[in-house]
């Protein structure tokens, strides 16, 4: 089996094979990207070089190990060539995980900073402003840690066990209707600033407490608080760390909040991390049910990094008795149930007793507690300490450096004799703040310090090369006049703005508006799926008319917040595409300039925010269109009435007798004055009619409207919807030609500056070459040069492995 053995320098994104081979795959298209941009197109190269099965071994970060993991995976179960790839991880240590990160950083800020001094030789480097920008966009960048939760979950007593006091309102009611930030820094007091919607200042405190919290919080014109203070239990060395608290989708202030919530989700470019907390007490709610069909497509479609950057959160986890069955490890497992049933699969679940973990942290911060909470703290900390079932660390998804780390912090408390201390880490808490540590360590830190590097590591390493090839041209009079021969021809084209014509004419056939359609058609379709699955579900059947009335709020509800996601969805498919858009501007421009300039062209595209007037599309629905008058059965009453109904009586009556002495005997009684001679005694009965009252059951009917829901849902909703997605795809597809447009000029802007830039590099050349005297000169200055490059990247390597 051919063994290709592949490194991969993360921080100046640069990969190389052992053998040599692959530097045709790397060069042209794959240099200064990053791995997980390339990882499918190589191993599709290899297995077609190689046509055989071959073994990858990568020697890498873990994350970009685990990527080409994932990739090979990926590619042995998608393809049925009959090869397959094996792979082997070499995983380097990141500088992450050494000490004093933030001293590295400042080792490189300060080699950068020597790029403005005089002793630079380079002017190209002293005196550019993309350099400058992009240094210090890569320095000022910020890394989002968002917790994400319905209401009732807990997630401010959450935060403020984090932060160790009290700090953000946290009642039983819904609070978090603002989005708070809190931006990491090392002074130990908070101070906050309020903004309304449009950004204007609307309060400040400083310091800050919770009743100050209350005052912004309660404003109802309050629609962002900025809060500075520590963050002190996670490991934030190095980088501009926030702690996002938003709100849940059934406790927003506004739609933008909605919008927020959904975009730090579904980001796959920002990737902040996401904590989502479930209430242990009430799993399975619709409105998390919600949240986490958006969690898991951002899971399945972001790659390991994508994944990893989800906790979930099970809080109030200590609510549950273990004496009565309701162990922690059922719970979980049920969590994971439940979790997996919405998509997501491998969740990492982390149970937690946050209301624990502040009240220990802020005694031991010595801040006051109330009589009921010192309370609650000395029993509930001598459970946890005794009780293995409320040893929540135990039981969290941590890798072994981070279990290590627990075990730690677990043997310092009991060193110390301290049961707060051992209490706290059973809390889960710790571990969690562990895990986020970790995941910065592994994805945020490298991320930085490449960026930082990538700001001016490509335009150093093409002065390089320029000042080597001046070099080369030493003694050499055949070079000489072979490379004024080609600035001559350079000249020429310049002059004749052929070359320059043609490039613009490519760039201006160039049209995303034909993929931003297609993908716009492709992404309506999957929404328009989604939301008509929703209506035959959920919308259905014949309701009184006030019922629904309420569910036809839900409805409109429910197109507002499919409007606000599709929004957010169209805005990253643009961003996309007409970054994609700008590289196909940078591809054909470098090819252009490649073997003429030292530095490369670069073109920033920043999209604004868009489509925000998506949500002005209203939705009302007149009932009565779909009402009907039904009579039917409402209940029964008992009514009396009367009735004639027959008695039955006996009285006495005289018989006759028969025969010759009955006769006989009535002839001497009418002769005697005597009725009864004759006849026998006998009774007779009869019937007399009789009135009486009686109770019956009556049905009692009456007449009803009703709403024919499922037909009001399916045409209306339908409609409305359909408005939504073809104003959205208007707006794209306009917003796209004018991004192009802008694009477009710009790029033929800086294109011609670079057009003259190039002809006063090839006129200083050409007289540099044409002077033997200059020439000498000119390669005095390029050793020198070289000389700087070389102590200026051997600083860095320093400044890197130091």
């Amino acid at each position: 089996m051919k063994e290709i053995k592949l490194s991969y320098d993360a921080y100046r994104m640069e990969a190389s094979c052992a053998d040599g081979s692959m530097k045709d795959f790397f060069a042209p298209k794959f240099g200064k990207i990053p791995l997980d941009k390339w990882c499918n197109d190589f191993l599709i190269e290899v297995v077609k070089n190689e046509n055989s099965n071959v073994c990858v071994e990568l020697s890498a970060l873990e994350r970009d190990c685990e990527t080409m993991e994932d990739a090979v995976e990926a590619y042995n179960e998608q393809n049925s060539d009959g090869f397959k790839i094996t792979f082997k991880a070499n995983i380097q240590k990141s500088i992450a995980t050494n000490s004093n990160v933030s001293q590295k950083l400042k080792k490189l800020n300060d080699i950068y900073s020597r790029v403005k001094e005089d002793s630079c030789p380079f002017e190209e480097l002293k005196n550019n402003a993309n350099i400058d920008r992009n240094f210090q966009k890569a320095q000022d960048q910020e890394y989002e840690i968002a917790v994400v939760a319905t209401m009732s979950s807990g997630k401010s007593t959450l935060i403020n066990a984090m932060l160790g006091r009290e700090l953000l309102p946290a009642r039983n009611e819904a609070t978090t209707a603002t989005i708070a930030k809190i931006y990491n820094t090392n002074i130990d007091h908070y101070s906050a600033t309020s903004y309304d919607a449009d950004m204007n200042l609307l309060d400040s405190k400083d310091p800050l407490g919770l009743d100050d919290m209350n005052i912004l919080n309660n404003n109802p014109n309050t629609a962002y608080i900025n809060i500075k203070g520590k963050i002190s239990g996670i490991s934030t060395d190095g980088l501009n760390l926030i702690l996002s608290d938003t709100p849940g989708p059934n406790n927003s202030r506004t739609k933008e909040h909605e919008k927020h919530t959904y975009k730090l989700i579904k980001d796959a470019d920002y990737k902040p991390m996401v904590l989502y907390i479930l209430n242990a007490t009430q799993l399975e709610i619709q409105d998390d049910r919600n949240l986490l069909k958006d969690i898991s497509e951002a899971m399945r479609s972001g790659g390991r990094e994508g994944s990893d950057r989800f906790i979930f959160v099970l809080n109030k986890a200590d609510e549950f008795d273990p004496e009565k069955g309701e162990t922690i490890a059922k719970k979980i497992e049920d969590t994971k149930k439940y979790l997996e049933k919405e998509g997501i699969k491998d969740p990492k679940i982390f149970p937690c007793a946050s209301r624990l973990a502040k009240l220990i942290r802020q005694d031991l911060n010595g801040e006051t507690l109330s009589s009921k909470e010192k309370s609650s703290l000395r029993g509930d900390v001598a459970l946890f300490v005794d009780e293995p079932n409320y040893h929540f660390s135990d039981f969290a998804p941590l890798s072994d450096s981070a279990r290590a780390k627990i075990n730690e912090q677990l043997k310092a408390a009991k060193e110390h004799n301290s049961e707060k201390e051992e209490a706290l880490i059973y809390t889960g808490i710790p571990a969690v703040e562990a895990a986020i540590s970790e995941h910065l360590e592994k994805y945020a830190l490298p991320k930085k310090i490449t960026e930082i590097l990538h700001s001016f590591s490509t335009i150093v390493k093409n002065l390089e090369i320029e000042a080597k090839e001046l070099s080369r041209l030493n003694s050499s009079k055949s070079k000489i006049e072979k490379t004024r021969k080609a600035i001559n021809e350079i000249n020429a084209q310049l002059s004749n703005g052929k070359k320059s014509d043609e490039l613009k004419a490519r760039i201006d056939a160039l049209s995303v508006s034909d993929d931003v359609k297609r993908d716009l058609e492709k992404l309506t379709g999957k929404k328009t799926r989604e939301f008509l699955d929703i209506l035959t579900r959920k919308y259905k059947g014949n309701l009184p008319t006030n019922e629904a009335k309420i569910k036809i709020g839900i409805l409109k509800n429910e197109i507002e917040e499919f409007g606000n996601k599709f929004a957010i969805d169209i805005e990253m498919l643009l961003n996309t595409k007409i970054g994609d858009e700008a590289g196909k501007y940078v591809d054909e421009y470098n090819r252009y300039v490649v073997d003429l300039v030292g530095s490369a062209f670069k073109h920033d595209v920043n999209p604004a925010a868009i489509l925000g007037s998506l949500v002005t599309i209203s939705f009302e629905a007149d009932s009565s269109d779909y009402e009907e008058t039904i009579t039917e059965e409402v209940g029964t009453h008992i009514e009396t009435r009367t009735r004639t109904v027959y008695q039955t009586k006996t009285k006495k009556v005289k018989k006759a007798q028969g025969g010759f002495f009955g006769g006989l005997m009535r002839g001497f009684g009418s002769i005697f004055g005597n009725d009864d001679w004759g006849y026998d005694e006998d009774y007779e009965e009869y019937e007399v009619p009789v009135n009486e009252e009686y109770d019956v059951e009556v049905t009692d009917y009456e007449k009803r409207k009703y709403v024919d829901l499922g037909r009001l849902a399916m045409d209306k909703g339908q409609e409305y919807f359909e408005k939504v997605t073809q104003h959205a795809q208007k707006l794209a597809l306009e917003q796209s030609i004018e991004e192009e447009r802008k694009l477009k000029n710009n790029f033929k802007e800086a294109f011609d500056a670079v057009n003259i830039a190039i002809q006063k590099k090839m006129d200083d050349l050409d007289a540099k070459l044409g002077s033997e005297k200059e020439l000498e000169k000119a390669i005095e200055e390029s050793n020198k040069k070289l000389v700087w490059l070389n102590n200026f990247e051997t600083d860095i390597k320093k400044a890197l492995v130091s």
